[in-house]
């Protein structure tokens, strides 16, 4: 939120194992492989945090992200923001595999299809587009509103949008 309060919980438990208070607007977070490191955008950069709060990286070049997911299966993490970009970023190795830009505004909505791993990324013209780390244009575009593209969620072959 606003305030910069972040907290890692451990659900069955219900225990908070991490806090921070980082006094900066959060954007989004997400965690990274398992409890042991998780990723938040905040108002000016994206920091990478280990499960004790321990700050790992600090990555400047992701300027304005609101939305993050994570490729388990690939180790990348996407990123998408308010100029409209995608980053991939291997985080085994720290290299950033590839930038997109999109030309399609703000990212809205970003969700990944878990079974292959397209990015799927909502815009402001009502429009969704699927995206691979592979490839500079989107693998496919659909119209889906007259407005915003405000959320989507993806789950085995089916997709919703709002």
């Amino acid at each position: 939120g606003r305030k910069g309060h972040v907290a890692l919980m451990h659900c069955d438990s219900m225990k908070i194992s991490t806090e921070l208070h980082l006094h900066e607007t959060i954007r989004a977070v997400k965690v990274l492989h398992s409890y042991q490191m998780f990723a938040v955008a905040q108002s000016k950069n994206l920091y990478l945090y280990d499960h004790q709060g321990i700050e790992l990286h600090c990555l400047k070049q992701y300027y304005a992200s609101t939305h993050l997911e994570f490729l388990p299966y690939h180790y990348l993490m996407v990123s998408g923001g308010e100029e409209g970009q995608l980053t991939y970023r291997d985080i085994s190795t720290g290299e950033e595999v590839n930038r997109i830009r999109t030309k399609m505004g703000p990212v809205r909505a970003l969700r990944q299809n878990p079974n292959n791993a397209v990015v799927h990324m909502g815009d402001s013209s009502g429009r969704v587009t699927l995206w691979t780390p592979t490839l500079r244009e989107p693998v496919v575009t659909m119209s889906c509103h007259p407005g915003h593209v405000t959320s989507l969620d993806v789950h085995g072959n089916y997709m919703v949008t709002c």
